[in-house]
């Protein structure tokens, strides 16, 4: 299998899987977003914590097997034609890249979303309630800070946990806001925009996107794009060499 013709067709099937798994990975990005802005607005905080555990469990599986499959497309090129195994430049991001860009992808949606999920909930929460905090935990460095609280609400006296209160706050009460289609759910009058979950979110979802931006364009312009490149013009025989 050394012929220019098996080094066509060798590239042709990597040029395949690979548009293939950016394809389903593209598509995939699309649907996680959907299901996550859906889960978010839907201000149920149950089901946007399963859509994102469930969207980023089947993600992470996905850019397995996509990268599995592309791996074991590329093994003759890496026997025969190791020039075409990896981007032109060897200093470069190398092929297999994406697979960790689309995860860092899947994680920064999954932050955005629970950001909207906490805006789009303090900005329909009108009734107002007194929130008792009953205890907090005392988190390590870099955990969030979690107190169980109960407050009334519809003639009910709901208890949950709530991410906007602190040890000072323990055995006092303090202005709460909720929605009154879902009262489970308690924000801080004064700050309902602000909470462990949106500060970490956010955190997040500041830091990864312009990191996510660059690494994005330097993996077009000095991996993908320069790779398919080479895969193509391989890929192309003219009949008279193909014998």
């Amino acid at each position: 299998m050394t012929s220019k013709a098996d080094r066509a067709a060798a590239a042709r099937r990597v040029l395949q899987r690979t548009r293939t798994g950016r394809w389903l990975m593209s598509g995939y990005l699309v649907l996680s977003a959907v299901v996550m802005m859906a889960a978010a607005l839907y201000d149920a905080a149950a089901q946007l914590e399963v859509a994102v555990l469930v969207t980023a469990a089947l993600g992470c599986a996905l850019a397995i097997c996509v990268g599995i499959a592309n791996r074991r497309a590329r093994q003759p090129l890496r026997a025969h034609w190791p020039e075409l195994a990896r981007a032109p430049d060897p200093r470069s991001m190398q092929p297999g890249a994406g697979g960790c860009l689309f995860v860092a992808m899947l994680f920064t949606l999954a932050a955005f979303a629970v950001v909207v999920a906490v805006v789009y909930g303090a900005a329909t929460a009108s009734a107002t309630t007194e929130v008792t905090v009953v205890a907090c935990n005392h988190p390590h460095r870099g955990q969030e800070q979690i107190c169980t609280a109960h407050w009334p609400a519809d003639g009910r006296t709901y208890h949950g946990d709530i991410t906007w209160a602190s040890n000072d706050t323990v055995g006092t009460t303090v202005a709460g806001r909720y929605d009154p289609a879902h009262p489970d759910v308690v924000y801080n009058a004064s700050l309902p925009y602000l909470n462990g979950a949106s500060v970490m979110a956010g955190t997040l979802f500041v830091i990864l996107t312009p990191l996510l931006i660059y690494g994005y364009r330097r993996y077009r312009r000095e991996c993908r794009d320069p790779y398919l490149a080479a895969l193509s013009r391989a890929a192309r025989v003219p009949p008279a060499e193909a014998r």
